[in-house]
């Protein structure tokens, strides 16, 4: 038996890997072995988990701001009701950087919106 997760918090995501995985790799792995790991692949599921929480941070880069922001809609169009963040001058290798305390303030804040 195994535990499912009540909230999944995402900090500055590549939701669709697939436009960022180079041509040759592409190649040499199944598509279906890419498309796992690609969190839009699992959004539209059925049916929905009640009760779980998304939270999804984004940082200054555009194209993962474009993603999170696709990713968020897309949860919004099968029902979910989830929490987006933009954080100004915050890059994607310090969104998760140890004590990052604008996107700790952030999360924690979103949760207790969401009570």
């Amino acid at each position: 038996m195994f535990a499912l997760p009540d909230s999944f918090v995402g900090l500055d995501g590549a939701y669709d890997i697939l436009p960022l995985v180079l041509q040759d790799a592409l190649e040499r792995a199944p598509f279906d072995e890419w498309e796992r790991f690609t969190p839009f692949t699992y959004v539209d599921r059925k049916p929905i988990r009640e009760g779980v929480s998304f939270y999804l941070l984004c940082g200054s880069e555009e194209e993962l701001r474009q993603m999170g922001l696709r990713m968020y809609q897309a949860l919004q169009g099968v029902g979910y009701r989830p929490y987006l963040a933009f954080l100004p001058g915050i890059d994607h290798l310090s969104m998760a950087g140890a004590g990052n305390k604008q996107v700790l303030s952030t999360i924690v804040e979103a949760m207790q919106q969401q009570k």
